[in-house]
């Protein structure tokens, strides 16, 4: 890989971001992402997935961490999330979109990606 190639990567790689935001702000600063609720409450308790010490899990939020503990892994079946007293959903939240290097040096930068994210804030308004 020669910086040329890197140059290139990276202004391809703004160019998406930049496509990715305006897909958001069309969408009135939302997009669609899958969480989990509180079966009897119907909030959303987890909005982000992460990659935890045996497999891909639930990061609670910080509010719900007594009820329902840190991290739920992701189950392959709803009666899983039933029996804790959650269920998966897709819910329409404010986003914004950043990216993302999955490495360090040249890998880094020919490895980042674009990631959209739930936002507190909602930068359509």
């Amino acid at each position: 890989m020669d910086d040329c190639y890197i140059s290139q990567r990276m202004n391809s790689l703004h160019i998406d971001l930049a496509q990715t935001k305006i897909e958001i702000l069309e969408n009135n600063g939302f997009a669609q992402f899958d969480v989990l609720r509180d079966i009897e409450t119907d909030e959303i308790i987890s909005k982000k997935e992460v990659l935890g010490q045996y497999g891909v899990c639930h990061l609670i939020d910080d509010e719900y961490v007594s009820k329902f503990g840190r991290f739920v892994g992701c189950a392959k079946k709803e009666s899983t999330y039933t029996k804790k007293g959650l269920k998966q959903d897709v819910a329409q939240l404010p986003a914004w979109a950043t990216t993302k290097a999955n490495g360090s040096g040249m890998y880094g930068a020919y490895m980042s990606s674009v990631v959209v994210f739930p936002s507190k804030k909602n930068y359509a308004v």
